[in-house]
């Protein structure tokens, strides 16, 4: 890549009239029927959903994430920096130093440089309440380092206040994602095998490899992914039977859900929509909402499934030039796809092909009956960590204490009320 942070408006981006359905959509290119987004910081043909492009760092993006308050995002690159920006208030910069620089629609600015690895960071992850950050790592020594924001507020430079993962991942990591309901974070790499590890002690809770293959093809990136409602982990490198596929871990004793098979090739990508969507089953009301998640393939193909469909409801070729698949985000209907031959297609799904989008309201109540934690509202259904830390203490000074002495305590000191222990978030481990 050119080493520039780019920032566009999905809101201009959709407003393109050619949009409709599950087809790529955008402003920006439009070549062989795919709309695309690509760089260009010409002032005569600059895109006007740009909002920001950064100078050049001379080292390729090879991830970036944005915080779930949306206040800043984190950018991992290929020289082991991962730097962290924020929204300045401050008037905007121009891009380069030449004459024909155009100028940033908005200001971002650098926070933070985290310092930690040795070699390329591939993926990173925040924390549900944004104070912390878990990076990745090609490099052995430090595969995987914990950021502690919060202590870090004014530091420009920082460092990991954990490093984690030397004997597990022996060859480097790949991968990263967080629980839900903040309880865990799991992370993958080549050796192969998947880690879960707990927030709360930033230790190893359990290393499997049942899913995988020593005969699966590496791969640059292993983007995996928890379902919005903590239940599953899309699980990408997979490979069952001879089959190239993506698996679904449950989260009681993260056994195997279910296989997303098609792929031809090996599946370096998934990425669950963090909305909850609309779903009426007569026979049981509890079963009121659906999720989705999208696969993508080291050829550049492209699969969205549903838990409520045993098949895609939609697929795609998105590299015409069969390049793999590096990254995927979602946002309500919408879903932004990156390659490897340097575009990102924007695709638009509709309401009738997906349901309707429920309210903080409806994934208050799906996470108080679940878990019996509330998420404040949150956006990306955060459990409450507070309540968390306060049960470890608690459990810590008072082992002996009856469970029921224990939750009353919980319910006395707790910011938010909850109707079940927070034992109920926990993986079960065999």
């Amino acid at each position: 890549g050119d080493g520039r942070l780019r920032i566009w408006s999905t809101t201009s981006l959709f407003q393109n009239p050619k949009a409709g359905g599950s087809k790529p959509t955008g402003t920006w290119t439009d070549e062989g029927g795919y709309s695309s987004l690509s760089g260009s910081d010409s002032a005569s043909s600059r895109p006007p959903n740009l909002l920001f492009s950064s100078p050049s760092s001379g080292s390729s993006v090879m991830s970036l994430r944005w915080s779930p308050n949306g206040n800043h995002v984190a950018v991992a690159s290929d020289d082991s920096y991962i730097t962290v920006y924020n929204l300045s208030s401050a008037p905007s910069s121009t891009v380069g130093f030449s004459s024909s620089s155009s100028s940033n629609l908005e200001n971002w600015s650098k926070k933070h440089v985290l310092r930690g690895h040795s070699l390329d960071c591939v993926d990173l992850a925040w924390s549900p309440t944004a104070s912390h950050l878990v990076t990745c790592s090609l490099d052995s020594k430090a595969p995987i380092c914990v950021w502690d924001l919060t202590s870090s507020s004014s530091s420009l430079v920082v460092s990991p206040c954990k490093v984690l993962g030397v004997d597990s991942h022996p060859g480097g990591c790949k991968g990263v994602c967080f629980d839900p309901c903040g309880l865990y974070f799991c992370t993958s790499g080549d050796s192969p095998n998947l880690s879960i590890w707990s927030t709360r002690t930033w230790s190893l809770e359990r290393t499997m490899s049942e899913c995988f293959s020593e005969k699966t093809d590496l791969t640059m990136f292993r983007r995996i992914s928890w379902s919005p409602d903590g239940t599953g982990l899309g699980v990408s490198n997979c490979n069952v039977g001879g089959r190239m596929c993506a698996s679904i871990l449950g989260r009681d004793h993260l056994r195997t859900l279910a296989n997303l098979v098609g792929h031809k090739t090996v599946v370096c990508c998934t990425a669950y929509n963090p909305s909850f969507f609309s779903h009426s089953n007569a026979s049981d009301p509890s079963d009121n909402y659906k999720i989705f998640t999208a696969v993508g393939d080291k050829r550049g193909y492209l699969t969205v499934w549903c838990n409520k469909v045993a098949k895609p409801i939609f697929k795609c070729q998105v590299s015409t030039k069969k390049l793999s698949i590096t990254d995927m985000s979602w946002k309500g209907y919408e879903l932004v796809v990156s390659c490897l031959d340097g575009h990102v297609t924007a695709f638009r799904f509709g309401e009738e092909e997906m349901g309707e989008i429920l309210g903080e309201e409806a994934r208050e109540k799906i996470f108080v009956e679940r878990y019996g934690v509330k998420t404040n509202g949150t956006r990306g259904g955060v459990g409450n960590l507070d309540v968390m830390r306060l049960q470890a203490q608690v459990e810590k000074e008072a082992p002996s204490e009856a469970p029921a002495q224990r939750q009353q305590q919980l319910s006395q000191q707790a910011p938010s009320p909850v109707k079940t222990p927070a034992d109920t978030l926990r993986l079960q481990v065999v």
